[in-house]
């Protein structure tokens, strides 16, 4: 394929131009003839046109130069989008708050005074109460009498004095709460499926918590975990259940931001609250994971 170029000799073209005019002005000056005017014009105008056109000039006015393909430098692909799918392990580390709620009672008391009274057992006959035949206690019983002593054996209380005791009035109850922060550390494993604009998972993890102020030392959980990825950015939510080292257990639930740099490893930062029945408890961490 050729293609052609054309070159105008502008300065060839602006000269005979010039000649022409400077003709025909002088011709009109003389003679006044405007039918010679109208034709030496016309020359005038048509000179360019037919140098332009004129075979014997094509040398002068054009120039033939091979056809260039203007071939660009190749573009290069993009870069396959990043992968969540995978194994990982890593660490975490942060900040526990928490509080417990300890419930309390106590019995309430009051000082009262009563009579001692002395139980006396009482034989009698003829109906008559001061005929004492007996004076063994009650407590004890009538079994040391005979059968004809029991069937006519009566009780009668003596007053023998005074003394004071404590009566039972009522059961007071209230409840105490507790807060405190701890430093927490702790290790995850987990495994992420990536389908592309988002990605679900499982994720298991233990958290070491310092200082014991709860009576809790550790927080163990297992929980899945769900969001959008968009290239090297997951955002997830969590849901799970939780479990503290003096036995309590509830629903662990929270979310996370999670940033791949490279391939391998992930940094990001994370929230889990748990719901304990007695300890609720926040944990807010960063987290590093080596993914596989």
């Amino acid at each position: 394929m050729v293609r052609v170029r054309v070159t105008v000799r502008v300065t060839v073209m602006v000269t005979v131009t010039v000649m022409v005019t400077v003709m025909v002005m002088i011709s009109t000056t003389k003679k006044g003839n405007n039918m010679k005017r109208l034709f030496i014009l016309g020359a005038a105008l048509a000179l360019p046109i037919s140098i332009l056109i004129d075979p014997a000039n094509a040398g002068s006015l054009v120039t033939v130069v091979p056809y260039e393909p203007n071939i660009s430098a190749p573009v290069a692909a993009a870069p396959p989008a990043y992968s969540w799918s995978g194994a990982s392990v890593g660490i975490h580390g942060g900040k526990a708050s928490g509080s417990r709620v300890t419930e309390f009672s106590e019995r309430i008391y009051e000082t009262v005074t009563r009579d001692v009274i002395e139980d006396q057992c009482w034989k009698w006959w003829r109906a008559d109460w001061w005929s004492q035949v007996d004076d063994r206690y009650c407590t004890g019983g009538f079994g040391g009498m005979s059968q004809h002593v029991f069937a006519n054996a009566r009780s009668r209380d003596f007053v023998i004095g005074t003394e004071e005791y404590e009566q039972f009035l009522r059961t007071d109850y209230w409840s105490e709460t507790v807060t405190a922060d701890m430093l927490a550390y702790g290790v995850q494993a987990g495994y992420l499926q990536d389908f592309g604009a988002f990605a679900i998972g499982a994720e298991a993890g233990y958290t070491w918590l310092e200082g014991n102020a709860l009576g809790i030392d550790g927080l163990a959980y297992v929980q899945a975990r769900a969001g959008i990825a968009v290239d090297r950015l997951f955002i997830y939510g969590t849901a799970g259940q939780g479990w503290a080292s003096n036995g309590e257990s509830g629903f662990v639930y929270g979310g996370g931001i999670d940033v791949a740099i490279g391939e391998r490893l992930v940094i990001g930062v994370a929230y889990q609250q748990y719901d304990l029945p007695d300890t609720p408890i926040g944990l807010a961490t960063l987290r590093a994971s080596i993914k596989f």
